[in-house]
C-alpha cells in the first residue's frame, strides 16, 4: 500500500494539500508570500509614551494622549494662560480674590468668625469674656456674642476642658442647672438664638415641643411661605381647598405644579392644615 504524501515542510506531519505542503502552508504561502507563522499583535498594549502605562488605543497612543495630539497637535497636556483676578479688597492685601471680593484666607476668616479681618480668639480670653460679661449681664436686652458664632447653625461655641460646647447652653446650666433629661434644649425666650443671643435672662430649659411652640409665637419658624422649599402661596392653599369635590385632584395637580398626593394632604389638612378656614 503506498504511502500517504506529508507537507513538505520539515517536521510538519500534515497530509499534502498542494504545491508540496498541507493546507496551513500552502494558505501563508499564498496570502502572505511565506511560510512563517506571522506574529500576533501582543495583548495588553500600552501607550508608547515613557511613563504612561494607560491601555493602548490608536496610533501607539492611548485615549487620553490621542485626542491631545488631535485637538491640539501636541501629547503634552496644554498650558492655560493665568486668569487676570482682582486683588483682595481688604486694604494691605494683594492676594487674588476667591469668593465676595476676598482673598482665600480673609474669606475663610468670614465664614469662621464673620469678620475677614478678625483672627481666632483664643478659649482662654473666651472663657474670661463669658465669666465676667455674659454673666453679669442684668439688663433685659439681648447680647449677642461678639466672637462670630463658628457653628453651622448660627450658635456660638466655646471649648472648655477640651470640650466643644454651645455658648447658650453653657450659661444655661450655669444659670438654670443641668438640664432635667437629655431631651431638654436651652431655649431662647427672645426668639433671637440664631443670631448669637446669649443673655443669662433669655435662657431657659425646654422641651422639643415646647421649643416648637414658642417658634410659632416668635415667627422664626419657616412654615408655609417662609420655608425655602415652598411651590404654594397660601392663597393658593385657600383655591386648592375650595376645588376639593368640584375637580380632580390629578387636574388640581397640573393647574398648580404641585403632585396630586400633595393636593390630597391639603385637602386632609395633614399640609397647611394651621391656615384658617375662610
Amino acid at each position: 500500500m503506498a504511502s500517504q504524501r506529508v507537507c513538505s515542510v520539515e517536521g510538519c506531519g500534515k497530509p499534502h494539500y498542494g504545491l508540496g505542503y498541507c493546507q496551513m502552508h500552502w494558505a501563508r504561502l499564498r496570502n502572505r508570500g511565506s511560510l512563517e507563522k506571522p506574529a500576533r499583535r501582543p495583548k495588553g498594549r500600552t501607550c508608547s509614551l515613557l511613563g504612561c502605562n494607560r491601555r493602548h488605543k490608536a496610533h501607539g497612543y492611548c485615549k487620553c494622549h490621542l485626542q491631545r495630539l488631535q485637538r491640539h497637535g501636541s501629547t503634552e497636556l496644554p498650558t492655560r494662560p493665568p486668569r487676570p483676578s482682582k486683588p483682595c479688597k481688604i486694604d494691605g492685601c494683594e492676594n487674588p480674590t476667591y469668593s465676595r471680593k476676598l482673598c482665600r484666607r480673609h474669606y475663610q476668616r468670614w465664614q469662621r468668625w464673620g469678620d475677614p479681618v478678625a483672627g481666632r480668639t483664643a478659649d482662654g480670653e473666651l472663657l474670661r469674656h463669658l465669666n465676667e460679661v455674659v454673666m453679669r449681664h442684668r439688663s433685659d436686652d439681648c447680647y449677642f456674642w461678639p466672637f462670630g458664632n463658628g457653628a453651622r447653625r448660627g450658635y456660638p461655641n466655646i471649648t472648655i476642658d477640651g470640650k466643644r460646647k454651645s455658648v447658650h447652653r453653657y450659661v444655661c446650666e450655669l444659670v438654670n442647672g443641668p438640664p432635667p433629661t437629655p431631651q431638654h434644649a436651652a431655649a431662647h425666650t427672645c426668639g433671637q438664638g440664631l443670631k448669637g443671643c446669649v443673655s443669662p435672662r433669655h435662657l431657659v430649659w425646654k422641651t422639643y415641643s415646647e421649643n416648637e411652640a414658642d417658634k410659632l409665637i416668635h415667627g422664626t419658624r419657616a412654615r408655609g411661605t417662609r420655608n425655602g422649599t415652598a411651590k404654594l402661596s397660601e392663597e393658593n392653599v385657600y383655591e386648592i381647598r375650595a376645588l376639593q369635590g368640584k375637580m380632580p385632584a390629578y387636574r388640581i395637580a397640573e393647574r398648580y405644579g404641585v403632585s396630586e398626593r400633595a393636593v390630597m394632604f391639603i385637602h386632609s389638612r395633614k399640609k397647611w392644615g394651621w391656615l384658617p378656614e375662610r
